[in-house]
């Protein structure tokens, strides 16, 4: 039960984090509000799946399941419906649905991380310190999910990145604890020690971040060069839209600069600036986009103020106001201005008698609104923004313009580039931010990272694959030699895959053979020895009594010998000497067996009827 809830809380942590990647980066032009009623149903299940773990009964689960299956086929109907079927109209926000399905899900897991814990308590030490542990990598795992549940808004967030870093190296923890027969209670205690004294495990940790390190560098390199080349090509980008802007300028003031001097070649034989006013104003409206004219004296002098409506003969003005205009007009024969302040056309133009003297100044204000809207239709995409400021810095014209100060900030730095326009006095400035001029590069940030995150995913499925293929025969080893340790020397150990370990395990039954041979053979060195050690015990301890044995029999033939028995005493003295033959030559017998023992270089042990163990001497 507790892989079957390893596997389910890691299928969800897996899809909620690419349906967050969906969301938030628009991958493949995928919705992710599809895949958001499936991690509903995930979050529901898994809910059922702690409260069966804390039953741990078969009738229970099937129950629960029953009731899943009551509660969700509705919801799939209505969630289908309201979200497909009759366009994107859903009952329940899918964002609260997801969250509200994972909150309860959280809250069961931390009931069911409660009750491991009075559970383990009860039982013996090892099985109360995996419970304990268990119980700790779970509270871990849940916490973390709810920090992400509470603080969750985009796939970058603080709280995305704690629930990241804590739940899925916990969930990997829990793997090994229930998978994993550990040798040491230690490992109990302090689940990491297992990975830290792993050798294949740290080996395929630290080729994982090497490749990881090296796809990030290839990445981090291809997309430096790739920015490199694109900041080039947007700052050309740049620089002809300032040539456009420049065009458009001088094409506005040519345009206003030959009205104006049609409209103020007739002034120049006028009599007096009264008559010059009344004539400007009947003809006012045949100046485009004109709204006021000042016309000055030869010294600079204000003399007239004209508007579409009215003349004032008595305008005016701070002294030297129109100095600047004067003084320039004088060495170029015109001069052009845009106002800073009124963001207004202004061009003076000095009007000349016939003897090539200057009468008076015209000063005309033009309306600047066809300039701006034709500099507005040379603005691009994503916040590009033109700009037209005065050689003083101050900005005359903006093409876009932030609602707040909390949309500049999010704007960033920019990226721009600018030229002064030395004939009209103008600085043209054409930028962007860099957030958005290098949106594609970040959307190829982002693929690359959700392709590189699927990569290392990938790379570990395939690395934990191969560690547990690798594990495999050396459990079988290890089981071996327990078995062989504890005294059976005719258990072999068996690997099918012809590889390193099979090969290991080869050398290791012929080292295991090789050993029962050696202690065979000194074991029959060890008979040897006691039987040659017997054999001289039995020398000295027989062959005394023997020998007097002998001698006595001896005397006895010598005796009977000699005697003289009456005819009917022969029969006995033959049985007698029968006798005495017979002694004489089981004498010799058990001098043989002595003599045999002695010389025994291969004792052969075999079973008696009754299962005694006995040695077997061969006889001449």
């Amino acid at each position: 039960n507790l892989l079957v809830l390893f596997l389910t809380l890691g299928s969800l942590t897996i899809i909620h984090f690419l349906v967050r990647i969906l969301a938030n980066f628009n991958l493949f032009g995928l919705n992710a509000y599809y895949f958001q009623g499936i991690l509903v149903m995930l979050y529901a299940y898994s809910l059922f799946m702690n409260i069966n773990l804390l039953f741990n009964n078969q009738k229970v689960f099937r129950l629960l399941n029953i009731i899943y299956l009551a509660l969700a086929l509705p919801f799939i109907f209505f969630w289908v419906k309201s979200n497909i079927l009759e366009g994107f109209h859903p009952f329940v926000s899918n964002y609260l649905l997801v969250q509200g399905a994972k909150s309860l899900w959280v809250f069961s897991g931390y009931i069911f991380c409660i009750f491991t814990f009075l559970q383990s308590r009860n039982k013996q030490e090892i099985e109360q310190e995996k419970g304990m542990a268990l119980t700790k990598l779970f509270g871990i795992y849940f916490l973390a999910q709810s920090i992400g549940t509470i603080w969750a808004s985009s796939i970058l967030d603080y709280g995305y990145l704690i629930e990241a870093f804590f739940s899925i190296p916990s969930l990997f923890l829990v793997y090994i604890l229930c998978e994993t027969e550990f040798i040491s209670i230690d490992f109990y205690k302090n689940p990491s020690l297992y990975l830290r004294q792993r050798i294949i495990f740290r080996m395929i940790i630290s080729l994982a971040v090497i490749i990881i390190i090296a796809l990030e560098l290839v990445n981090y390199a291809t997309l430096y060069i790739v920015k490199n080349e694109l900041v080039n090509a947007k700052k050309e980008f740049f620089k002809n839209k300032i040539s456009q802007v420049e065009y458009i300028i001088k094409k506005q003031f040519d345009s206003d600069t030959h009205n104006l001097r049609e409209f103020a070649a007739p002034y120049a034989s006028s009599i007096s600036p009264y008559y010059t006013g009344i004539t400007i104003l009947n003809e006012f409206g045949k100046l485009n986009d004109i709204e006021k004219i000042y016309v000055l004296s030869p010294a600079g002098e204000p003399l007239l103020e004209v508007v579409s409506n009215n003349i004032n003969f008595t305008y005016n003005t701070k002294k030297d106001a129109f100095l600047e205009q004067v003084n320039a007009s004088k060495e170029t024969g015109y001069y052009y201005h845009l106002n800073p302040i009124s963001k207004k056309i202004e061009i003076t133009y000095p009007l000349y008698d016939s003897n090539k003297q200057i009468k008076n100044y015209f000063i005309a204000i033009f309306s600047s609104d066809k300039l701006w809207e034709a500099i507005q239709d040379l603005t691009f995409e994503k916040n590009g923004e033109i700009q037209i400021l005065s050689n003083g810095y101050e900005q005359i014209y903006s093409s876009a313009k932030a609602n707040s100060l909390k949309e500049e900030v999010i704007k960033g730095t920019y990226l721009e580039a600018h030229e002064l326009y030395k004939q009209y006095g103008l600085i043209i400035n054409v930028s962007q931010p860099e957030i958005d001029a290098f949106s594609g590069l970040q959307s190829a940030q982002y693929n690359s990272f959700f392709f590189t995150t699927i990569a290392i995913v990938i790379f570990l499925f395939v690395a934990f694959i191969f560690l547990r293929i690798i594990e495999k025969p050396i459990r079988i080893l290890q089981e071996g030699t327990k078995i062989i340790g504890k005294g059976n020397l005719n258990h072999e150990i068996k690997i099918s895959e012809k590889n390193e370990f099979s090969e290991l395990a080869i050398a290791f039954n012929s080292m295991v053979n090789s050993l029962k041979k050696l202690q065979i053979d000194q074991l029959k060195k060890e008979q040897l020895l006691s039987i040659t050690q017997l054999s001289v015990g039995l020398n000295h301890e027989i062959n005394s009594p023997l020998s007097t044995i002998v001698i006595g029999n001896q005397l006895i033939n010598k005796i009977i010998n000699e005697l003289h028995v009456p005819e009917e005493e022969t029969t006995k003295l033959k049985f007698l000497i029968c006798t005495s033959d017979k002694i004489q030559e089981e004498t010799k017998k058990i001098t043989k067996i002595l003599l045999d023992i002695q010389n025994i270089q291969e004792p052969v042990i075999e079973d008696y009827v009754d299962g005694t163990k006995m040695m077997r001497v061969k006889f001449d």
